[in-house]
C-alpha cells in the first residue's frame, strides 16, 4: 500500500502518526481503528500494528540497513564459486555456510542471481538439447534407414538401447 513515496523520512512520519492517533484513540475517539489509521496513512495494517503500541523513540532509529544484503562481498563470491559445480550446495545450503563463515545475511535469491549472472549451474543440470556427434549421427542413421520404409510404423518401437 505504501506509495512511491516510500522512503526512510515517510516511513518515520508514518510511524509518528500511528502513535498519535492511538493515543486519540485511547483517549476516546472509539472510530479510530487500526483499519482506519491504515487507511488515513496508506500502509497496511500489518504496519500500523508494529508500530502503535510502541513509544515515539524507536521511531526516530534508521531501519534503512536493515534485511537482507543485495551484494555479496568478494569472501563471499569466493564461497559461492567454490560450492557451485558440487553436489549438494543448493543456493539456500550456500547462503547458510556464506552466513556462519562470514556472518553476512542474504537471501537464497541473491545467491541464486549471482549465479546466473555468472554462468553458474547446479551439479546436476545437463545441457539440453543433447547435440553430440554422437547423437546426430544415430539420429541421421535412423532417417536414411526409414527414408524407404514401407510397412507400418507400429511395429517400430524406440528404446534406449536399440530399435525393435
Amino acid at each position: 500500500m505504501a506509495g512511491t513515496y516510500d522512503n526512510e523520512q515517510q516511513r518515520m512520519i508514518d510511524r509518528i502518526k500511528c502513535i498519535a492517533f492511538r493515543e486519540v484513540r485511547d483517549a476516546g475517539a472509539t472510530f479510530i481503528n487500526r483499519q482506519w489509521i491504515a487507511d488515513k496513512i496508506h500502509r497496511t495494517t500489518r504496519f500500523v500494528s508494529d508500530w502503535w503500541e510502541k513509544s515515539y523513540d524507536p521511531c526516530f532509529a534508521d531501519y534503512s540497513n536493515v534485511g537482507a544484503k543485495l551484494k555479496l562481498s568478494e569472501a563471499g563470491l569466493d564461497i559461492m564459486r567454490k560450492a557451485s559445480g558440487q553436489q549438494r550446495k543448493s543456493c539456500s545450503v550456500v547462503t547458510k555456510e556464506i552466513a556462519e563463515k562470514q556472518k553476512e545475511y542474504m537471501t537464497r535469491r541473491t545467491v541464486n542471481n549471482y549465479r546466473h549472472r555468472e554462468g553458474l549451474k547446479p551439479f546436476h543440470v545437463i545441457a539440453k538439447p543433447l547435440k553430440t556427434e554422437t547423437h546426430i549421427s544415430d539420429r541421421l542413421w535412423l532417417c536414411n534407414w526409414l527414408k524407404d520404409w514401407t510397412e507400418d510404423f507400429l511395429y517400430l518401437a524406440p528404446s534406449d538401447k536399440f530399435y525393435i
